[in-house]
């Protein structure tokens, strides 16, 4: 994902906006009136390993009390639905 990104100076990832990209992290995100979003995928080197992790931070500010009460709502099948874009990620 990182490469296509890079390569293409891509201005979406799949359906999230780039907001800043490096050879080891990309920032994705979208903002509206409600809340907003930012998912961060960052490629660590293993210190004791000749491999790699990936590490995806996401955060979602609500701004007004029923934003917060959705994004409640929404944390809820937060989990599944990030691995499941992730796993398809993996495979493109």
């Amino acid at each position: 994902m990182r490469r296509q990104a890079v390569a293409t100076e891509a201005e979406h990832v799949h359906f999230f906006l780039v907001i800043s990209q490096s050879m080891d992290e990309i920032i994705l995100g979208e903002d509206d009136r409600g809340h907003d979003f930012r998912v961060s995928l960052l490629l660590r080197q293993k210190s004791h390993s000749s491999g790699a992790e990936l590490i995806a931070l996401t955060i979602v500010i609500g701004l007004g009390l029923m934003d917060r009460a959705y994004i409640f709502a929404l944390t809820l099948s937060h989990w599944p639905v990030i691995r499941t874009n992730l796993a398809a990620t993996a495979r493109d």
